[in-house]
């Protein structure tokens, strides 16, 4: 078996199972360092589909700049008492979110067994590995076609920044 397929499927099951810990975790902390583990094994899958850049940008503004912003967030503003009994409303969610986990895990099982890809062949990555290379595909796209979103999603993330500072200050 090639090294690189060994180092997905552990990446992959390391992205499942810190996933699934941030939902069963009751800590909101706790919650919070699986999701930094898992935004750091995306950026291994990614280093592995030879994406290098996503790849920083994943560990510097998701596992780095996300993570502060949310832990400052659940550091800031209080919990308040968590009730032990589940509410009908409560129920009501949990059956609504198996079924759809249901839904998920029967279109997947679909996708890649039952109408498995027929393309064995390797994919053409001339497209990231142009001239500049990789770097230099993402920049020029993201600055030419998507600048607009990408300055909405700063503007978003200051003032997602500037609201947990206004609510700890007046709860001091």
């Amino acid at each position: 078996m090639d090294y690189h397929v060994l180092f997905f499927y552990l990446l992959a099951a390391v992205t499942l199972l810190s996933g699934l810990m941030v939902i069963l975790m009751k800590n909101p902390v706790h919650s919070a360092i699986f999701l930094i583990i898992t935004f750091l094994a995306v950026a291994g899958i990614f280093v592995l589909l030879n994406a290098e850049f996503l790849a920083a940008v994943q560990v510097l503004v998701y596992a780095g700049g996300i993570m502060v912003l949310f832990l400052f967030v659940i550091m800031l503003v209080t919990m308040g008492e968590q009730k032990t009994g589940m509410s009908g409303f409560r129920k009501f969610h949990v059956l609504i979110s198996i079924l759809l986990a249901l839904l998920l895990a029967s279109s997947l099982i679909f996708i890649f067994f039952i109408n498995p890809f027929t393309s064995t062949e390797p994919q053409d990555t001339s497209v990231l590995n142009g001239d500049g290379g990789n770097l230099e595909t993402v920049g020029v796209g993201l600055y030419m076609y998507y600048l607009l979103p990408f300055e909405v999603a700063s503007v978003l993330l200051l003032v997602a920044m500037i609201g947990a500072v206004v609510l700890a200050k007046y709860r001091i």
